[in-house]
């Protein structure tokens, strides 16, 4: 990385090891809430990390399973919630629901639904949306749908001399597919026999590469690779589709990158956190992560972190931003809601199952598991392929171990209090509910300042006013946001 900021892998692990020193449990109490948080972590399924090896994030085994040496194809349907493996003519899906949460220790994994396939190239998979048909580009220029009920087949090709870059099924009044190409987008309608596609409009523009979730039902189209890129968003609302103005992606240079560094589709990802759509800039001339946020008449830039390696990979998980170091091998845990521009903790590397690791909490000599390997995919918003052990792999949060970690107490409990309480906890104890008790519990008994604990309250009375408001709005029949 550029700059005077940048700090190497080594200088990295040493300033959480110092943090981690700093912050040893200084009273009874505390030394209480780390015994009784080591407890709770051995009684957890193998998916949770070693009680001797802390991390803030770590790893739960998803049911996917696939032999990396038949070079299967291995895609995400965020529309569906499935990772599809396509292998030997066969297409497996798996519902991405069906995970053990790690108080299942019945050890009962599912099998995934098999499909046959005709034989062919497959270059990506996505079922619609109500799961009747099954689209296939086999081709750079051609789609192959396969109606499920019917047992019939049609196909789609793009437009004359373009070249089809990928497509998304979409739920809006007047379409059901979009097709992106290198020039422009083609939407369709699905006709009623859901035996062939209905062209109903083409939005022409240069496309070099393309990003979607179904989570935001944004499309962000990219101009070039080259700066400057100038970024075009759709977004596919139930109301229609909706045009956001044109934005040019600052790009900067460095000492050591005089000009401008290309701009890659691996550079940018849509991300939705708290119900708010970003897109994240991995600007590595800069040295710097840069979160734009989407508003209905402008991509406002809302954050800028910075970045301790060259390479990194993004992920949110539970609203959280995660920022994974991939040459030191730890992954930093960021709050957009946060007042302050540091992680929440001190970063740690990232936790692996238990049932693959030694007692010293390192990866047993017979394993496969090498962290942040080059064979790592990641995707979604918290998944990663692992394509030496043919397994997926699903991020958490633990809280607990952040809640230990965490200096700042009043940024904590806000932080706690924006967490889910619907996941699958290892105990009741670790639930954010319980873990802001403690924090608060210890906010008065080590006597912090009177403001510390004021603005801690602050933040518990505005979190339960929201939940009231959001809870109104649910009965009421509200919908959620658009940018």
């Amino acid at each position: 990385m550029a700059g005077s900021d940048s700090v190497d892998g080594e200088e990295l692990r040493e300033r959480g090891a110092r943090t981690e020193e700093q912050q040893r449990p200084s009273t009874i109490d505390e030394a209480d809430r780390a015994t009784t948080s080591k407890a709770s972590s051995e009684q957890t399924l193998s998916s949770h990390p070693s009680p001797d090896c802390l991390a803030h994030v770590y790893l739960t085994q998803l049911a996917v399973r696939f032999d990396p040496s038949k070079a299967p194809t291995v895609l995400y349907d965020d529309g569906n919630h499935l990772v599809l493996v396509v292998s030997e003519g066969k297409l497996y899906s798996w519902p991405v629901e069906w995970v053990a949460t790690r108080d299942d220790k019945s050890g009962n994994r599912p099998t995934p639904k098999i499909s046959t396939l005709t034989e062919g190239p497959v270059l990506a998979v996505r079922y619609s949306l109500d799961g009747t048909v099954l689209a296939i580009q086999r081709t750079p220029t051609d789609i192959e749908f396969i109606n499920r009920e019917k047992r019939t087949e049609f196909w789609q090709r793009c437009r004359p001399g373009d070249q089809l870059l990928g497509f998304f099924w979409v739920a809006t009044p007047d379409y059901d597919l979009a097709l992106v190409t290198s020039n422009g987008l083609e939407l369709f309608q699905l006709l009623p026999e859901h035996n062939g596609l209905r062209a109903v409009e083409f939005r022409k523009h240069q496309v070099a590469w393309y990003s979607y979730t179904h989570e935001s039902r944004l499309a962000l189209l990219a101009s070039s690779t080259a700066a400057p890129v100038r970024l075009t968003g759709y977004q596919f609302a139930t109301s229609g589709l909706i045009r956001l103005p044109k934005f040019d992606l600052p790009t900067q240079s460095s000492p050591k990158l005089p000009r401008a560094v290309s701009v890659e589709r691996g550079d940018v990802k849509l991300l939705t956190m708290y119900g708010r759509m970003y897109c994240a800039h991995v600007d590595r001339a800069a040295g710097q992560l840069m979160l734009y946020r989407f508003y209905r008449d402008a991509l406002i830039h809302q954050h800028t972190f910075p970045l301790y390696s060259s390479r990194v990979a993004l992920s949110a998980v539970d609203h959280a931003l995660l920022v994974h170091n991939l040459d030191s091998g730890v992954v930093l845990v960021q709050d957009v809601l946060s007042s302050s521009k540091h992680p929440l903790a001190s970063p740690l590397p990232l936790g692996m199952p238990s049932a693959l690791l030694d007692e010293r909490g390192a990866p047993k000599e017979d394993s496969d598991l090498d962290p942040y390997n080059p064979l790592w995919d990641f995707v979604g918003a918290d998944m990663v392929v692992d394509w030496a052990n043919g397994v997926v792999w699903q991020q958490r949060l633990d809280l607990a171990a952040l809640t230990a970690s965490c200096s700042d107490r009043t940024s904590l409990v806000g932080f706690l209090q924006r967490r889910r309480q619907d996941l699958p906890y290892a105990s009741p104890a670790s639930s954010p509910r319980q873990l802001t008790l403690q924090v608060v519990k210890a906010l008065i008994q080590d006597r912090e300042s009177l403001a510390s604990i004021s603005r801690a309250f602050d933040l518990l009375c505005g979190a339960y006013q929201e939940a009231v408001h959001q809870a109104q709005t649910a009965a009421g029949g509200g919908e959620g946001g658009e940018p």
